[in-house]
């Protein structure tokens, strides 16, 4: 009697275990679960934020071709500017230097008009 009842209690504590068994088996098999499917999102996560840092990068060279671009066409227009203002400034010079020998010219005539007055006067 007493070993049969200690025979069921095996049993009954073997099925015990073995349900346990089947338990931890399920959670770990649920836990295997889960970590795969961390592990994939995180995966995922990983090539998005490589993704992003890529899109990052080329926006950032994008930015500094266009500053280069801009450096450049700042420098061309304060040449052109430059060349400008030097040939205005040497059309001025003419301008000035021709103004000059028109005066010249002006007085010289009022001269020469002058003596021939003073001649016609004196003849």
């Amino acid at each position: 009697d007493e070993v049969r009842r200690a025979l069921e209690e095996e049993r009954s504590r073997g099925s015990t275990l073995a349900d346990e068994v089947a338990r931890l088996r399920g959670e770990a098999s649920l836990s295997t679960c889960r970590f795969l499917e961390a592990k994939d999102e995180a995966r995922l996560l990983g090539e998005e934020r490589d993704e992003e840092r890529g899109r990052c990068l080329a926006a950032e060279q994008d930015r500094e071709a266009m500053r280069e671009k801009m450096e450049t066409i700042n420098t061309l227009l304060q040449t052109a500017v430059e060349g400008t203002q030097a040939r205005d400034d040497a059309r001025r010079d003419k301008l000035k230097a021709a103004r000059g020998r028109v005066r010249d010219l002006e007085a010289a005539l009022a001269l020469r008009d002058a003596r021939e007055e003073e001649g016609v006067r004196m003849a």
